[in-house]
């Protein structure tokens, strides 16, 4: 099943630049030695626990630290989706979401940004985004 981005790509962009950069990196600087730390695992692993620590632990600047789940909450429309299609919400906001995400780490590594995401990787085609 393909699902098309929800979102014009003004409305994209709109949302990109309003809500996804600001929200993920309000509270980060430029780092003078950028580390970009990808953790994976299956659901319930510690990802989520184990993104916070070792951006505790290791890096000397807070990094922009997201998953796409963080990404595809943020959805213009999540709610009206969750409300009349639960079912296909992760598919029906997937493309939106990876866009944004890529634009997110775009801007990141312009600014020079330590970077920590957490994923869970169904196959090698989850690769693709890096």
């Amino acid at each position: 099943m393909k699902f098309e981005p929800i979102l014009s790509p003004q409305e994209h962009q709109k949302w990109v630049e309003e809500l996804i950069i600001p929200t993920f990196t309000r509270d980060c600087t430029p780092s003078s030695n950028p580390t970009f730390v990808l953790i994976t695992g299956q659901s319930g692993a510690g990802k989520s626990y184990s993104s916070r620590r070792y951006a505790q632990d290791n890096l000397d600047e807070y990094p922009v630290l997201f998953g796409t789940d963080d990404i595809r909450q943020l959805h213009p429309m999540a709610d009206e989706i969750i409300k009349h299609d639960r079912a296909n919400y992760t598919f029906r906001t997937k493309k939106d979401a990876g866009m944004a995400r890529t634009k997110l780490l775009d801007h990141c590594f312009d600014k020079g940004y330590n970077i920590v995401i957490e994923s869970i990787l169904l196959d090698q085609r989850s690769f693709d985004f890096l």
